[in-house]
């Protein structure tokens, strides 16, 4: 009887604190769709951020997640979404003797990033851009240090241009013809004669400084 007592009151303290206990919307499930599992074990129960389907945005419902009512995705959603972008290519092997999936679709993933296959199993990844073509070789370069970047990625670009190295900072360029456009005669003479000037300034600096420190040896 001792023992079957002590039980009781240990069942008792433990009941509240562990269990998946779900509560429901009083107000009862208006919208299509599956709301998203929930393993969370919950010590109590937050605030909540909705009452209803009705108070989410476009398909988005009521769902008990994370401890309190919020608005989510339905699992339908999710699993039908596909995000833009290419998955990157697998790179090294697998030490593992058997893979794990972190995700299975791109809705899984957050923001930008894509369920892509990995050396073990799906996992992730930030996307390549998709654009095909070549970016043209720079030739010649402007003086700036710090160029200004009129684009950071190839997102950044409308159709299928491609944001490239220019000749100062880059830009979109077409990389489906990357030849660069060609310059005219009086372009290309400053520019040769820039690089000229430029070579016999540091030729006498460098010679300037040599003699410098010969003469400080003698």
């Amino acid at each position: 009887m001792y023992f079957s007592g002590l039980f009781a009151i240990i069942l008792l303290f433990f009941v509240p604190w562990i269990g998946t206990y779900r509560p429901v919307l009083e107000k009862g499930s208006t919208k299509p769709g599956t709301c998203p599992n929930d393993n969370a074990f919950c010590r109590r129960h937050f605030k909540p951020k909705c009452e209803s389907d009705e108070q989410c945005s476009g398909k988005q419902k009521c769902c008990f997640y994370y401890c309190h009512f919020n608005c989510k995705y339905t699992v339908e959603d999710r699993l039908s979404e596909v995000k833009s972008g290419v998955c990157p290519p697998i790179q090294g092997q697998c030490g593992k003797k058997t893979q794990l999936d972190t995700c299975t679709c791109d809705g899984e993933c957050r923001g930008l990033f894509k369920c892509c296959p990995g050396p073990c199993g799906k996992v992730c990844l930030r996307p390549h851009s998709g654009k095909v073509g070549t970016c043209p070789k720079v030739v010649y370069q402007c003086t700036k240090t710090e160029p200004i970047n009129s684009c950071e990625r190839d997102r950044d670009c409308v159709g299928t241009l491609r944001c490239c190295t220019g000749i100062c900072g880059k830009k979109c360029m077409d990389a489906l013809n990357p030849d660069l456009p060609k310059l005219d005669k009086e372009t290309e003479q400053k520019i040769i004669k820039f690089k000229e000037e430029r070579k016999k300034r540091w030729d006498s600096y460098f010679e300037n400084t040599l003699t410098s420190k010969k003469e400080g040896v003698t």
